[in-house]
């Protein structure tokens, strides 16, 4: 499942239904909802497209389509797409000039939309990654770790570290990140990582 903020109540996500039924889809495409998730309506690739990553840099969506393996990128917030390089990625971020996906052999950027990517040889691994600000990079490794880096990738420092990997991770600004273990916790941190406390705990958790 992908799931992005991009604007005040407006959200993007995709995904499975709830509904096991025949007349169901199996793929919920990308679907939008700007009254806070009361209701959605489907935006394209119904039926088709599995989005496991959603991220608007500046005016261009990008996503990642678990079907086709593909990143695919978006000038009209999600209606018509472009099909980008086939890599094997779990997450992605963008800025006004380059899109960062993490992969199982490391952080790799594209400069050209998402066409093709190259190795980021100085990254550390990362299971997820965020661009808060142009030139800002924010991570954790798959030992919970926090990387940043603030200079686009070229040097990197180590953060503090969340209790084991990270399901889901986002950077509500620099200083403020919010990371889901395993177990449903919610972890937050208001000094970019340094320090994380528990904002939520599943009840069986």
């Amino acid at each position: 499942m992908g799931f992005t903020v991009v604007g005040p109540k407006t959200f993007l996500a995709s995904g499975h239904p709830g509904d096991a039924s025949a007349d169901a889809s199996p793929h919920l495409g990308l679907i939008r909802t700007t009254d806070g998730g009361r209701t959605w309506t489907t935006v394209s690739g119904e039926g088709v497209a599995d989005f496991h990553a959603i991220q608007l840099a500046v005016e261009t969506l990008y996503a990642y389509d678990s079907q086709s393996g593909q990143l695919r990128r978006s000038a009209d917030g999600g209606e018509t797409w472009m099909t980008g390089a086939e890599e094997p990625m779990n997450d992605l971020a963008g800025d006004r000039a380059r899109v960062f996906v993490t992969t199982p052999q490391g952080l790799k950027v594209s400069g050209n939309g998402g066409m093709e990517f190259e190795d980021m040889a100085n990254a550390p691994l990362l299971s997820h990654v965020e661009s808060p600000v142009e030139d800002v990079l924010i991570g954790p490794g798959p030992d919970g770790r926090i990387h940043t880096s603030r200079d686009g990738g070229k040097s990197w420092q180590d953060g503090g570290k969340l209790p084991g990997p990270v399901t889901a991770f986002t950077a509500v600004d620099v200083q403020r990140l919010l990371a889901a273990t395993e177990d449903g916790t919610v972890m937050e941190s208001k000094d970019g990582g340094k320090n994380f406390a528990v904002a939520f705990r599943p009840a069986n958790g």
